[in-house]
């Protein structure tokens, strides 16, 4: 049965596009949802001006995909309260809640890693958020579903949690 989605959620940096994409591998015909790629299709993305129209073409994309046979794999923002993460139970289909986690600090040092990366590349990183910015937003509360399995990245390994969310398909 494919009438099903996993919906991965947490900070930035606590490893949900590669959980995705092991699953996207695994799983036939997955189809992904995924905020940070809406995000790149607007060009010039600016997070304080942007978020909300990304925001709702993410969630538009769900509702759109979720009138297909084909089993979702969701990256969709933190939801901030319940009734936004209502839209993902009203498609109908079982939702898996998977939260990813991850101490603070090892946050901090993996987006650090990835800005320094990013600016090795000679990209951008104006718009991005500073690291002071970061760890605001990483600990900015978000709604958590009382049925969602947590894992911790900096604990257990990728191939740990993927063999554990396979099993709760």
């Amino acid at each position: 049965m494919n009438n099903y989605i996993i919906n991965i959620f947490g900070a930035m940096t606590t490893g949900k596009s590669t959980l995705a994409e092991t699953l996207q591998k695994h799983i036939e015909r997955a189809y992904t949802v995924d905020y940070d790629v809406v995000k790149k299709q607007i060009s010039g993305f600016y997070s304080k001006r942007d978020r909300e129209v990304a925001t709702k073409i993410t969630y538009d994309t769900l509702s759109s995909v979720s009138q297909t046979e084909l089993p979702i794999i969701a990256l969709l923002p933190p939801p901030k309260n319940e009734r936004t993460y209502l839209q993902v139970e009203e498609t109908g289909r079982k939702v898996i809640n998977v939260e990813l986690v991850a101490p603070l600090d090892i946050l901090v040092s993996r987006y650090d890693e990835r800005l320094r990366a990013l600016k090795q590349q000679g990209e951008d990183i104006s718009k991005l958020r500073t690291v002071d910015e970061f760890k605001e937003t990483v600990q900015t509360p978000y709604f958590k579903p009382s049925n969602s399995h947590t894992f911790d990245s900096y604990r257990q390994s990728p191939d740990e949690i993927f063999e554990a969310v396979k099993s709760l398909i």
